[in-house]
């Protein structure tokens, strides 16, 4: 499985717009970085890193297997313009 992460402002309502269309999406950064226990207190000084925030609230995780990779690239560039459309 590929991960292609994009960031758009209104990353709910296109989440709920791929989703209603079978277009596989997640939000694979659901916190903001610095909040993982992996990364807390490994980045000294940054209790709250300034891109972090703005990052953490519109990014969105497209799901693409390899063996459809063509078919779900033409679906998603589909569905992307009539979301842009709309």
């Amino acid at each position: 499985m590929h991960l292609y992460v994009i960031e758009y402002d209104r990353r709910n309502e296109l989440m709920e717009y791929l989703r209603s269309h079978q277009l596989g999406t997640i939000l694979y950064f659901p916190l903001r970085v610095h909040q993982y226990t992996t990364c807390k207190n490994r980045i000294r000084g940054w209790d709250n890193p300034p891109n972090t925030g703005q990052f953490y609230k519109t990014n969105l995780t497209l799901l693409i297997y390899p063996e459809s990779f063509n078919d779900a690239g033409e679906h998603i560039n589909t569905m992307g313009q009539k979301w842009f459309r709309e």
